[in-house]
């Protein structure tokens, strides 16, 4: 894995946090196992280093404002989210997942949407948001 080494040397100096955070970053991307990648590995990977989107303005910002969303979220106090709440953070969720998708061909894309689908669905149903 060449590109593993190339981008995340072990010897890398980092902070605690960071070091740990590196440290299962290259666990994850050493597995090959693609459904444990996170939106932190994925944003890093697709904005930074190697950054296959730099180029791309448009994916660029969807993909921060993805990992913002994520962020915010996940370090809220809050723990849970009123059916308006839900709804005015998924709106430009998926927003920014459609800017991602036009790079898709359509077949990729309506497989996309229809997993997206599915999500908040699953989601509305699931909890107390699809009572709103």
């Amino acid at each position: 894995m060449a590109f593993v080494s190339a981008y995340f040397p072990d010897g890398h100096s980092q902070s605690g946090h960071s070091q740990r955070r590196h440290v299962v970053n290259l666990n994850h991307l050493r597995s090959g196992k693609l459904e444990t990648w996170d939106i932190i590995l994925l944003s890093f990977l697709l904005t930074t280093t190697p950054g296959y989107l730099k180029q791309n303005k448009t994916a660029l910002e969807a993909v921060l404002h993805l990992r913002r969303e994520r962020n915010m979220i996940t370090h809220s106090i809050e723990q849970s989210l009123t059916y308006e709440e839900f709804k005015g953070k998924w709106e430009p969720i998926l927003t920014s997942l459609a800017m991602l998708m036009d790079e898709l061909l359509p077949a990729q894309k309506a497989d996309c949407l229809a997993k997206i689908d599915k999500i908040a669905s699953n989601t509305l149903q699931g909890s107390s948001l699809g009572n709103g």
